[in-house]
């Protein structure tokens, strides 16, 4: 009951814009801390997502949806609580509802009714307009097409290996084999780099396909030979491993990503990896299939729905649970932060945004929480993490502060 009597007291609180940064960074710490509250509000948000597209007061259908999952979710058979917990339930759900509702109705109102007023000091001018598909790829003889500048169609030529562009930001690597002129005859190793700011996907000659993420390189043989298919990455990407090949009855040969001290071995499956060099833990995210990550001392198999944490501090390799849609909401087209610490929360946003951070407070301890789409501007973003009411920011040209 006290720990009920202290969320009420917390959620009115702020519903009433009376929270302190302290006491809204325990209330956002209450709800991220229940995996299935978590499950709910994620599903809750995807409405709302849909919602903050259009310049006018949430559709009834929408609110429908919502209020529909929200009483499944808390009223199914397949919850098994005390009457007490679940008053409990009923109360956190509807409130969070409430705290979604109440806050996709202010980004709205607020855009619809103040387009020059914000939260976040910046004005039209000076906003920043998100990242793209952006990318320069480096062929083997040390040639570089920036893709953002060439046309549909094929861009490149490497013996019988076609590189081809395509829409929606992506490159193909099309094989013509012919009698003595085959994946054998073709060497050297190609390389495609996001800047910051940047994002693409590329088909590799094996039928594999790569997404890259912003500030990102992958390195790879122009043609796979041999026993094993290696790949070097930096930075985040997530894999579609094809487990044979593109030939029909080929053997299966493991698919190796290398990563910052670590190798992540695979046939066929979906992970998603982060291994930027300026961050001191490295996490594989598996979705689908089965991989093994290794590093100088240990080794580890994970399945589908758990993660592996290497800390280059320590060289241990950690497993837990993962939300895998969160680790691969960037690829998905938006932000998820669950009770996710406000510097790493900034590196996102700089990457993506091709921003400075600047802190002119302590932000040590205090996390975030919030899901929105990567292609707003960063006003936006940043509008909705103040929404929190942990954090603050100005925006000066290509800069970011932030205050508490």
């Amino acid at each position: 009951m006290e720990q009920e009597t202290r969320f009420e007291l917390l959620l009115n609180k702020y519903l009433a814009n009376q929270c302190s940064a302290e006491e809204a960074d325990e209330l956002f710490n209450y709800i991220g801390q229940d995996k299935s509250t978590r499950l709910l509000v994620r599903e809750m948000a995807a409405e709302f997502r849909k919602a903050l597209d259009i310049p006018h007061e949430l559709p009834d259908d929408v609110s429908r949806r919502v209020s529909e999952r929200l009483k499944k979710e808390i009223s199914g058979p397949e919850i098994r609580i005390d009457r007490k917990s679940r008053l409990i339930k009923w109360r956190v759900a509807a409130s969070i509802a409430f705290l979604l509702l109440s806050g996709s109705l202010y980004l709205i109102y607020h855009t619809k009714t103040n387009p020059g007023q914000s939260e976040v000091s910046v004005t039209r001018t000076n906003d920043i307009r998100p990242g793209g598909n952006r990318a320069i790829l480096t062929l083997a003889n040390g040639s570089k097409i920036n893709l953002s500048d060439r046309q549909n169609g094929t861009i490149a030529s490497q013996g019988s290996l076609s590189i081809l562009k395509s829409a929606r930001g992506r490159i193909i690597y099309q094989l013509q084999e012919t009698p003595g002129n085959g994946a054998g005859s073709i060497h050297g190793y190609n390389t495609i780099e996001t800047p910051k700011g940047g994002q693409y996907q590329v088909v590799l000659p094996d039928g594999s396909s790569v997404w890259l993420n912003a500030a990102s390189s992958l390195r790879y043989p122009a043609a796979f030979t041999g026993d094993k298919r290696v790949v070097e990455l930096d930075g985040e990407a997530y894999f579609e491993v094809s487990a044979r090949g593109r030939k029909e009855g080929a053997a299966k040969i493991p698919f190796i990503v290398k990563s910052k001290g670590q190798e992540i071995e695979v046939l066929g499956t979906h992970f998603n990896v982060s291994a930027y060099k300026d961050e001191e833990r490295t996490s594989t995210t598996l979705l689908e299939g089965a991989v093994r990550v290794k590093n100088e001392k240990n080794s580890v198999v994970i399945k589908p729905g758990q993660k592996v944490i290497f800390n280059w501090n320590n060289n241990r390799l950690d497993v837990k649970s993962a939300d895998t849609e969160e680790a691969i909401a960037w690829k998905n087209g938006y932000f998820m932060f669950t009770n996710e610490n406000i510097e790493s929360v900034m590196q996102k946003i700089a990457r993506w945004y091709d921003v400075e951070i600047e802190y002119r407070s302590d932000v040590s301890g205090k996390k975030l929480w919030g899901s929105i789409s990567r292609f707003e501007n960063v006003s936006q973003v940043l509008k909705m993490l103040e929404m929190t009411k942990i954090v603050h920011f100005k925006i000066e040209g290509r800069r970011v502060i932030v205050m508490t």
